[in-house]
């Protein structure tokens, strides 16, 4: 097998891009070298056939056939280094995206543990304030914790997204919810009675739960001392209808969320001063 033998084999499945660029370089080298050597024996070719030099002329034409048939053997193994040439890259590129992957996961694992833990301290953080609200009462509820804007459901939704794209395999246990605390009682209350029995025709005649109007949205009140439509000030557990805009404002701070579907809006409580107003107003 002659020097060119190598650049007609199929290759080895070792071999590297860097490997196959080397011959191709090697490859266009010989064919260079060829047209050089058939460019001189023809720019002499007239010299020696005016001096009679016949011995010179033989061993140029020898020279030049040889020349002529490495420029062959140069076009026919081309294609196939080339076809080398793009396995090498195909190997070379699922080894980098293996790779790739493996640092992927161990992000995707880094940033879920990091987002759980950050939205287990935000529900305590306001698991207190609830408590704080419900034993010293709403106007004392703390306002020194910023809210998230991580929710549960967000970090939910990206891990089925990655289950769904076989990023990651599906998590055998839901992250740890953190438990609102048990209150003490502020006070003893008698217990009511049990509501008489509502015969089913009776049901079918009561109104339904009111939805809110178009372009608004029902939700319920995280964190006292938010504006409230009518001016007033809210309080944790209210139920309020505002525009979608502001509503989806409220839930990205943290200070709100959607309300149960048969949640009804909390009355608002009257003002002593609009008391008073309409005391006059019936005099």
């Amino acid at each position: 097998m002659g020097v060119f033998g190598k650049f007609f084999g199929s290759g080895s499945s070792q071999e590297t891009v860097l490997d196959v660029e080397a011959e191709l370089a090697e490859l266009a080298e010989a064919e260079q070298k060829a047209k050089r050597q058939i460019a001189e024996i023809d720019a002499r070719r007239n010299a020696l056939l005016i001096s009679d030099d016949d011995k010179s002329l033989d061993a140029d034409e020898i020279a030049r056939l040889q020349a002529v048939r490495t420029l062959d053997k140069a076009k026919l193994a081309q294609p196939a280094l080339i076809e080398r040439l793009k396995a090498a890259q195909d190997r070379a590129r699922a080894k980098l995206e293996a790779e790739l992957a493996i640092e992927e996961k161990e992000h995707i694992d880094t940033l879920r543990t990091a987002m759980n833990a950050a939205i287990d301290a935000n529900e305590a953080a306001i698991a207190f304030i609830e408590k704080r609200s419900a034993l010293l009462g709403p106007h004392a509820a703390s306002t020194s914790f910023a809210f998230p804007l991580l929710r549960r459901l967000m970090v939910e939704t990206w891990e089925d997204f990655l289950v769904n794209n076989h990023l990651m395999d599906r998590p055998k246990a839901a992250a740890p919810i953190v438990s609102l605390p048990k209150l003490p009682p502020l006070r003893k209350q008698k217990p009511k009675p049990a509501p008489p029995a509502v015969p089913y025709a009776e049901k079918l005649r009561r109104p339904a739960t009111p939805q809110p109007e178009n372009g608004m949205i029902r939700l319920a009140i995280l964190r006292s001392g938010i504006e409230l439509p009518d001016g007033g000030q809210s309080r944790i557990g209210d139920i309020v209808d505002y525009p979608d805009t502001i509503a989806h404002a409220l839930m990205g701070k943290g200070a709100a969320d959607f309300a149960p579907p048969d949640a009804v809006p909390t009355q608002a409580e009257p003002v002593p001063d609009r008391i008073e107003d309409a005391a006059k107003d019936g005099d």
